[in-house]
């Protein structure tokens, strides 16, 4: 069963929507309610038709749960425009948000979420991540430079996260340097590579910054750059993998990269996804036989443990067949 509200801002989702009919038999209701009491209501109705639709143990599905039981489905469009349904499991999901606490630390964690909540960065980069940390979060509906930079100040936020757009468009704000963030401790972003022009403005607000470097599929951030790392480490590489996961650099011809050599980033461990939903459709399993996944970008290690992200496999291999 699947509920859903439309529309949100201007969107009424039938795409996707009549998407996961065809791959799958579900029941779509869509949720209306003017109630004040939202949560409670969404519950009971979810629960009435969960009912009406399934005959089931509540109590033995329970037990049948695990931490490598799938508990969210998160698409992602990036390959060949096709919807790739990555589902998630538990376990994956708290250990992302406990690593993220280990390079992402403050005392206390207060953060604003502005993130859309059907993506992954609002629900593991920062919700759990803060739940994990006993921290706050401060939801932001819609992002808007303007309100997001006087919540900041109002809120007193420990830890500034986003995207460098994001960045951005708060940077711009003309009204910024009216604003005060004494509580600020850690500026993090992921995503994309920062400017030279938003790390120097970034420093002289918060001099401690770290970056992460991730894909749905890991669920956990694979590398991250440090505080105390040097401009042109944040400006030119992804960081260091993390040592919670097996990380290489693989070459066309099979073999393992050796430093300075470009090759295609693969990892291997328990924070990869359960599975896609609609396996068929994937080019392949999420990992090989030996349990690598293949990320398709192409990286080269440096002589100091960074990874220099220089594009994606699909690129190379057009080029190759170009020449």
């Amino acid at each position: 069963i699947i509920f859903y509200q439309a529309p949100i801002a201007g969107r009424d989702f039938q795409y996707e929507l009549s998407y996961l009919r065809n791959i799958h038999p579900v029941q779509i209701i869509r949720f209306k309610t003017t109630s004040r009491d939202y949560l409670g209501t969404f519950i009971s109705e979810f629960l009435r038709t969960s009912r009406a639709v399934y005959s089931f143990d509540e109590h033995a599905r329970t037990r049948q749960l695990s931490p490598s039981s799938p508990t969210l489905l998160v698409y992602n469009t990036a390959t060949k425009n096709k919807p790739k349904g990555a589902l998630i499991h538990h376990a994956g999901l708290i250990e992302s948000a406990r690593i993220r606490n280990t390079y992402w630390h403050a005392d206390p964690v207060r953060m604003i979420n502005h993130r859309p909540i059907s993506q992954l960065g609002c629900i593991s980069e920062i919700s759990l991540f803060v739940l994990a940390s006993s921290g706050t979060q401060i939801m932001l509906p819609k992002f808007d430079p303007i309100n997001y930079n006087e919540l900041m100040e109002r809120h007193k936020c420990t830890i500034w996260g986003g995207l460098p757009a994001t960045f951005k468009s708060c940077l711009e704000d003309p009204a910024i340097t009216n604003y005060q963030f004494p509580a600020l401790q850690k500026i993090v972003w992921s995503g994309s590579a920062i400017s030279k022009d938003q790390l120097k403005r970034l420093k002289t607000i918060c001099p401690n910054l770290s970056s992460a470097y991730d894909q749905p599929e890991s669920l956990s951030s694979l590398c991250y750059t440090r505080e105390g790392d040097s401009d042109e480490v944040y400006l030119n590489t992804i960081g260091k993998p993390i040592d919670r996961y097996e990380t290489r650099i693989m070459k066309k011809n099979a073999q393992l990269a050796k430093i300075g050599e470009v090759g295609e980033i693969q990892y291997r461990g328990d924070h990869l996804l359960c599975s896609y939903i609609n396996q068929q459709d994937t080019e392949g399993s999420p990992s090989d036989s030996d349990g690598w996944f293949k990320t398709g970008d192409l990286g080269v290690m440096r002589d100091d443990g960074n990874i220099e992200l220089i594009g994606r496999l699909q690129d190379q291999h057009e080029t190759d067949a170009a020449t």
